[in-house]
C-alpha cells in the first residue's frame, strides 16, 4: 500500500521520504492558490518555457512623445495634447518625422514558500482529509501574500489622483480625510481621468477598478450616486471577475481584503500616503489592459512536498511529527510609468473599523 496515493490513504501510507506529490495535490493547490488570487486576473499572462531560466522580456514600441502628455494653456488649466505625427500640411511641403523605437521591459520570477506540521495524532482522529486541508490553508495564506507582493510592484508605476473635497475641489496629498470616499462624484472622476490620459479600455468598454471592502460603505450609501449596474444585471456575457460587485459609472469594481486600509494616527506619514492625519483611507487601484504582466513558470509553477510521520528519523523515534509543504514561482512585470495603464486613487473611509 505504500504507493498508492488516493486522498484518503495517502497520509498513513506515504513514503518514507519527502517527495513531490502526485499532479492530483499540485493541481489542488493551483486551483485554490489561483482561485483566490485577485491582482493575477487583472494581469496579461506570460509563461516562461522550460530551459529559458526565470526571466522574462516584453517587447514594446515607444514614441517620443505619449499620447495623453497634460500640458497647461493660456489660462494656467491642464489640457490633453493631441497625436504629435500627425499634422496638417500644404502639398509639397516636406513634414517633421517622429520616430518609433523597440523596447523591453523586464522581470523576473519569484520563490514563495510554505509548510504545516501535523503530528500523528491529527491523523486518528481527524475523520477529514487532511492533506487536503492542508493545502487550502496555504492556498490562501499564500495568496494573501501574492496579491500583496503584486501591489507593491504595480502600485510604483501608476497615476496617482486624490478624491475630491465635499466642495468638489482636488484635494492635495496629505488632505484626505474621511469625507473624501468613494462617493458618487469621486467615482464618477475616475473614468473621465483614465480616459484624458490617453489609458485604452477594456474590450467592453470600461475600465476595472480594484478597492478596500471597507470603501463599498461609501459607495452604496451616497444616494446621490446613480448608473451602478450590479452583477445579477448585466445583461451581455461578459466575464465576471472574482470579487467583481458590479459597474459604477463606466468601472467595473472589484473588492479585495489584500488592499491596505491605512489609519493616520499623527501627521508624519500624511505626505507619504496622501491621507490627513487623524483620518483612515485607502487606495483604489484603476486599470487598462496590459497593466502588468504575470509571470509563470511552465508547468512548476507550484509544487507540493510531503514530509511523512517519522521523515525526521532519530529525532523522531516513535514517528509522531511530519509536514506538508507548498513551493510558488511567481513574479510580476508592470507596465511603464509613461504609459498610465494604472491609477492609484487615494481615499478616505468613512466607516470606522
Amino acid at each position: 500500500m505504500a504507493d498508492v496515493y488516493t486522498p484518503s490513504t495517502w497520509l498513513a501510507a506515504g513514503p518514507t521520504g519527502g517527495s513531490l506529490q502526485p499532479p492530483y495535490y499540485a493541481d489542488f493547490m493551483r486551483e485554490n492558490l489561483y482561485g483566490s488570487l485577485f491582482w493575477r486576473q487583472l494581469g496579461t499572462l506570460v509563461t516562461i518555457p522550460k530551459g529559458h531560466g526565470t526571466k522574462a522580456k516584453i517587447s514594446k514600441w515607444d514614441t517620443p512623445v505619449v499620447i495623453g502628455t497634460q500640458a497647461k494653456n493660456q489660462a494656467g488649466q491642464l489640457v490633453i495634447a493631441g497625436l504629435s505625427a500627425i499634422s496638417q500640411h500644404a502639398e509639397a511641403t516636406p513634414i517633421e518625422t517622429f520616430g518609433l523605437c523597440a523596447s523591453d521591459i523586464t522581470g523576473q520570477v519569484t520563490g514563495w514558500a510554505g509548510a504545516r506540521g501535523y503530528t500523528s495524532k491529527m491523523v486518528i482522529v481527524s475523520m477529514a482529509n487532511v492533506m487536503e486541508g492542508f493545502l487550502e490553508s496555504l492556498s490562501r495564506e499564500m495568496a494573501f501574500r501574492l496579491d500583496r507582493y503584486a501591489r507593491t510592484k504595480v502600485s510604483g508605476n501608476a497615476l496617482v489622483s486624490y478624491a475630491v473635497t465635499p466642495a468638489k475641489v482636488a484635494a492635495a496629498k496629505g488632505t484626505v480625510g474621511t469625507a473624501n470616499g468613494l462617493f458618487g462624484k469621486n467615482v464618477a472622476r475616475i473614468r473621465p481621468l483614465m480616459g484624458a490620459n490617453g489609458v485604452p479600455k477594456w474590450d467592453d468598454g470600461t475600465y476595472v477598478g480594484m478597492a478596500h471592502d471597507l470603501a463599498a460603505y461609501d459607495m452604496f450609501t451616497d444616494s446621490s450616486s446613480t448608473g451602478f449596474v450590479s452583477v445579477a444585471r448585466y445583461n451581455d456575457a461578459r466575464m465576471i471577475y472574482r470579487g467583481e460587485i458590479g459597474e459604477f459609472y463606466g468601472v467595473r469594481w472589484l473588492l479585495s481584503n489584500g488592499s491596505v486600509k491605512r489609519i493616520m494616527g499623527t501627521a508624519g506619514n500624511t505626505g507619504t500616503y496622501g491621507v490627513s492625519a487623524g483620518a483612515s483611507g485607502s487606495n483604489a487601484y484603476i486599470f487598462g489592459p496590459d497593466a502588468f504582466y504575470n509571470l509563470e513558470l511552465e508547468s512548476a509553477g507550484v509544487q507540493v512536498t510531503h514530509q511523512p510521520l517519522g521523515s525526521a528519523g532519530v529525532n523522531d523515534p516513535v514517528a509522531q511529527i511530519g509536514s506538508v509543504g507548498v513551493e510558488c514561482y511567481y513574479g510580476i512585470i508592470a507596465a511603464p510609468a509613461a504609459e498610465r495603464r494604472v491609477m492609484r486613487f487615494v481615499h478616505g473611509i468613512s466607516l470606522g473599523y
